[in-house]
């Protein structure tokens, strides 16, 4: 990439990287081990490690703010609303809450975005950390929905439910068209029950 084309991020705090150097980072011939879920020859898996160790730096650099609340947001997504002010005050007023979309789970938690409390937003942003641990003792690929739920789980986190909708934007500005009907991408039956009771207990915030 010319270096022109990083210029309007100059005036930005942040850090540049060479691709592929996080790879060796986080243990990506180990986790190759554990099959390739998307079955394209690993590229997937590269671009999550990447994502994740960026989403990493990110929070890194948060932590010294102390903040109470913390949003992460996905800069390749047209989100179609916001977070309420109730949803904002009980993340707030929870330092153990998370909150995720209802939609997108296939089998975990939906990874696009987050509103997370002060006690999790690093179990959240960090989760690469846990990446080759959820391998290993699962025995399954590394999967960007199933790695949410694995290390909100084990920071014990306090997850609820939004129904906010967020769609990709493909470089040509195109929106991707997209289903957000939860019963159709939750995935399992189990994952379905789970996602009503969150809904359940989001009833007070819908995050409109």
């Amino acid at each position: 990439m010319p270096a022109e084309a990083y210029a309007p991020f100059a005036p930005f705090d942040g850090e540049l990287e060479a691709p592929g150097a996080c790879l060796d980072t986080w243990q990506f011939e180990q986790l190759k081990q554990f099959r390739d879920h998307h079955r394209n020859a690993f590229r997937s898996l590269q671009n999550l490690i990447h994502q994740l160790h960026s989403l990493r730096r990110v929070t890194l650099r948060l932590e010294p703010w102390q903040p109470d609340v913390v949003m992460f947001l996905r800069s390749d997504m047209f989100y179609h609303a916001g977070f309420s002010q109730a949803a904002m005050a009980s993340v707030a007023d929870n330092a153990e809450r998370c909150m995720l979309p209802q939609w997108h789970w296939w089998g975990g938690l939906n990874d696009r975005f987050a509103l997370c409390g002060a006690q999790v937003f690093k179990a959240y942003g960090c989760r690469i950390k846990q990446a080759l641990a959820f391998a290993q003792r699962t025995g399954r690929p590394l999967n960007g929905e199933r790695l949410v739920h694995y290390a909100l789980s084990r920071a014990d986190a306090s997850v609820r439910t939004t129904a906010l909708e967020a769609s990709c934007v493909r470089v040509n500005g195109q929106l991707k068209a997209e289903k957000f009907a939860a019963k159709a991408t939750t995935g399992s039956l189990r994952w379905r029950l789970v996602l009503a009771k969150l809904k359940l207990l989001s009833s007070r915030f819908p995050g409109r």
